[in-house]
């Protein structure tokens, strides 16, 4: 896909794919989106259908409650454009569901409640050199910042950056890190571990997406070809720097060998990764053209990213209203904030936007239909997907059970008194079949439980 493909397609907001593509190179990866849920009239207790969950779905991917959060972890996609997808299909699915009367894809409320969007990515790097990724990890958020009217009435780029307060740490809940070192891989294959990320923002924009997922992707690829520019980080600065950004004071201090500029810094990583990866296949060009593209735009006027950037996109609509909006108090802008966000397409700022023709696109409303009913063709998800369809086209008298990720665990429901709101203890197992590889697609499994269930 050359230039004046993608920039024309842009402008004119058409969706740059309709089909899955094929890439030369799979990169497994996957969300995890906490919706902010609608609460009591008394704000002490989330409105959630607990009855309805944990629920395991047609396209592989779950659907459960956290924290007083509706939480959907996609499948797991082989390359960005269908990790676009699945994502987008998850807020469909989940206001469709109405799993909660009100849902948003954010990361903060104005009461000191923050909550996750969550990358995953299968890596054969090794968790020795995964502090490397800091700095980059760090100064992305200008590419993939949600942008977030505070409790003060300012103007944050990030939605996450004030909630970060390590560099890398185990934690996920109070001491939440840049670089998350959780041990839990979901699979078992010599060699590979996952790389789960919590420092990012929940985004609305397609675009912001598929910057966020592709760039990181790419930064791993060439952290796991040695091939990283040589970037010193001191970490001890990581919590300071990426407030800093999100406040939109775009220089890292942590840096002592290489670009402090976070837009030159970003441009260093663009342009090995342009050496290495460029005529490689459509998606990537047109990642790399959308990343050379933003860092220009964001060096000349970010208002001309309106359009594709979540937080450039708020931005310019408070500063378009503000001559006109008498708002002492802010009250106004946090709504204007958190309506940006609602997943009811009938009621979303951010879908408003997108219908009316105003926001880029990376995948067609067609193709975020079929990631909403089949799993992805090319990881273990098919099979996954594929058993739940199965399994709900005979009645629902045995369920695949939750957080079968790394395997097909299929419960007999009469056999167990099976209840997913107590969460049955030791259910009875009708069928229990490992899948260590997300890699693959395990068909034949597919064919098993369907002889099983004949």
């Amino acid at each position: 896909m050359d230039k004046n493909t993608v920039f024309a397609k842009l402008a004119s907001r058409t969706p740059l794919f309709d089909i899955m593509p094929m890439v030369a190179r799979k990169r497994i990866m996957g969300t995890e989106s906490e919706y902010g849920v609608q609460n009591t009239l008394l704000g002490d207790n989330p409105i959630i259908a607990y009855d309805r969950l944990p629920a395991m779905l047609q396209n592989g991917g779950e659907v459960y409650e956290d924290r007083g959060h509706v939480e959907y972890a996609s499948p797991e996609t082989a390359n960005i454009v269908a990790a676009v997808a699945y994502y987008e299909a998850g807020k469909v699915i989940c206001h469709r569901e109405r799993y909660s009367p009100e849902l948003y894809c954010n990361n903060n409320d104005w009461y000191d409640n923050t909550f996750g969007a969550h990358e995953n990515y299968f890596t054969c790097a090794q968790r020795a050199v995964w502090p490397r990724l800091i700095p980059f990890l760090i100064a992305r958020t200008v590419l993939c910042g949600a942008g977030w009217v505070n409790e003060k009435s300012r103007f944050e780029i990030s939605q996450r950056a004030h909630t970060i307060c390590q560099a890398q740490h185990p934690d996920t809940t109070t001491n939440r890190p840049v670089l998350n070192l959780r041990p839990e891989s979901l699979a078992r294959v010599k060699g590979f571990d996952r790389l789960h990320l919590i420092c990012g923002d929940a985004t609305m924009s397609e675009v912001s997406t598929f910057l966020r997922l592709g760039t990181t992707s790419c930064i791993l690829e060439m952290l796991e070809l040695n091939a990283l520019p040589e970037i010193t980080y001191n970490e001890t600065y990581a919590p300071a720097d990426i407030k800093m950004i999100s406040n939109r004071e775009w220089h890292l201090r942590g840096v002592t060998s290489g670009p402090r500029s976070v837009l030159a810094l970003l441009a260093l990583y663009l342009e090995r990764a342009i050496e290495l990866f460029s005529h490689r296949d459509e998606v990537t060009d047109a990642l790399l053209i959308i990343w050379e593209d933003t860092l220009h735009k964001l060096e000349s006027d970010h208002q001309k990213l309106w359009r594709r950037l979540d937080w450039a996109t708020k931005l310019f609509l408070l500063n378009t209203f503000d001559a006109v909006v008498n708002d002492s108090t802010g009250d106004w802008a946090r709504a204007q904030d958190m309506a940006y966000h609602s997943l009811n397409p009938k009621e979303g700022l951010y879908y408003y936007l997108a219908q009316q023709g105003e926001m880029e696109r990376i995948v067609s409303d067609e193709l975020i239909v079929h990631a909403m009913y089949e799993p992805p063709s090319d990881t273990r998800a098919y099979a996954r997907g594929k058993t739940v369809q199965l399994l709900e086209e005979r009645g629902g008298e045995r369920v695949l059970c939750a957080n079968s990720w790394d395997h097909l665990s299929i419960i007999d429901v009469a056999a167990s008194g099976y209840n997913r709101v107590i969460r049955t203890p030791n259910p009875r197992r009708y069928l229990s079949i490992p899948m260590p590889d997300p890699r693959e697609t395990y068909t034949h499994l597919v064919e098993k439980v369907r002889k099983e269930l004949s």
